[in-house]
């Protein structure tokens, strides 16, 4: 059998090598400052100077893990996505209307923990390719996610069975995406939360049993 001479080196299933180690300590560590000078001073105050000052490390470092500081955002909402994923938990004896409201109203909990990085991602998403890609991951994650819940409700018997799936969970996801930007775009003074649960729960209605 023959074995590798490196012991950086990591085939599937294994930990991380010292190096790939190092170098995701630094782009934690940049990460980590920029994302507590931002929500701290906003987005526009916080230069790249600023950042590697605070974490530590050299310009040039700053630039081998982000192109700009725009990225650092789309960094931002590809992890806060994988969060709330990850740790979504429906609340039992809910309907499917409750369980896409939940998960809508889950992300947007998480993300306006930090409004200010909030924010400079909806403010940045127009004119920033690395955020609209980070956008578009992120859907279709929210898609694929949701798609498994509204499986879920077929099977119980909430949804007809003739319901497109994939269809129902692509306009679900778009619907989230359009309750926020037309919330953001003028109807602040009212409730983010209960706006979203009306529109899934009109959205529910049509694929009911």
């Amino acid at each position: 059998m023959v074995t590798s001479k490196n012991p950086e080196n990591s085939g599937p299933g294994k930990p991380p090598g010292r190096r790939e180690q190092r170098k995701q300590e630094v782009r934690n560590a940049v990460f980590g400052a920029a994302m507590a000078l931002m929500e701290e001073k906003g987005y526009d105050s916080v230069t790249v100077d600023d950042i590697v000052r605070t974490a530590g490390v050299a310009k040039g470092t700053f630039f081998n893990y982000y192109p700009s500081k725009a990225d650092l955002v789309a960094d931002w909402y590809t992890r806060l996505v994988d969060e709330t994923l990850r740790s979504y938990r429906p609340r039992k004896r809910q309907g499917l209307a409750a369980r896409l409201a939940h998960l809508a109203q889950a992300a947007n909990q998480l993300s306006r923990e930090s409004p200010a990085l909030w924010r400079a991602k909806n403010e940045l998403a127009l004119t920033t390719p690395a955020i609209q890609a980070a956008e578009r991951a992120g859907d279709a994650a929210v898609t694929v996610f949701s798609r498994r819940i509204i499986e879920e409700a077929v099977v119980a018997g909430e949804v007809r069975p003739d319901t497109n799936v994939q269809a129902f969970a692509e306009t679900y996801t778009s619907l989230v995406t359009g309750v926020v930007r037309q919330w953001l775009a003028g109807e602040q003074g009212s409730s983010l939360e209960a706006l979203l649960r009306r529109r899934v729960e009109s959205l529910c209605q049509l694929a009911q049993a």
